[in-house]
């Protein structure tokens, strides 16, 4: 995959995933990018997909199976990538490797786990107190800090999981050289 071109430059990069990218797309929210996912209902084609990655200022990410018919237009073309892989990880890697400042955001983790894997809302901190009336009372004792999604309100906490993603995170783009 050649390299990605921001696709406004006074704009954080911001994804729009194909339909069938959802674990792709946890894995980028979690890092800290504004990731967006195309509805299921109907099937969009890839015109539309353009079409709002344009309106919306995003990268275009199509999933290997996409069928081909991607409009051939230049300026398109500097907005979309079809991934290779159908691997998760491998899918993030393929998107971050040639990216050094992608890369660099992922690994100095500013914005990772401030979005909601799941439906991409901002996630705010909230006290003990709030966490006690959304959570089993033993969850809430055995942690310090938890997080509520704007959209979907949610609640999380920096557990032993977001410990293990944050190590997985790290070995996976600091074992992979840039190409």
């Amino acid at each position: 995959m050649e390299g990605l071109r921001l696709v406004r430059n006074d704009a954080p990069v911001r994804f729009l995933l194909d339909r069938d990218l959802m674990p792709l797309a946890r894995h980028l929210r979690r890092i800290g990018f504004d990731t967006a996912l195309a509805s299921d209902d109907p099937v969009p084609t890839v015109a539309a997909l353009h079409d709002r990655a344009r309106e919306e200022f995003r990268i275009l990410i199509l999933a290997p199976s996409r069928p081909s018919g991607a409009p051939r237009d230049a300026a398109d073309a500097l907005e979309t990538r079809r991934l290779r892989s159908t691997e998760p990880s491998e899918q993030l890697l393929e998107i971050l490797k040639n990216e050094p400042a992608l890369r660099a955001a992922a690994l100095g983790g500013a914005g990772a786990f401030l979005r909601c894997p799941e439906c991409n809302g901002d996630l705010h901190s909230i006290s003990r107190e709030l966490a006690y009336e959304r959570l089993p009372r033993e969850t809430a004792d055995a942690h310090e800090k938890f997080w509520c999604c704007a959209r979907c309100e949610k609640v999380s906490w920096d557990g032993a999981h977001a410990e293990r993603q944050r190590r997985w995170l790290h070995e996976l783009l600091a074992d992979e050289s840039p190409s």
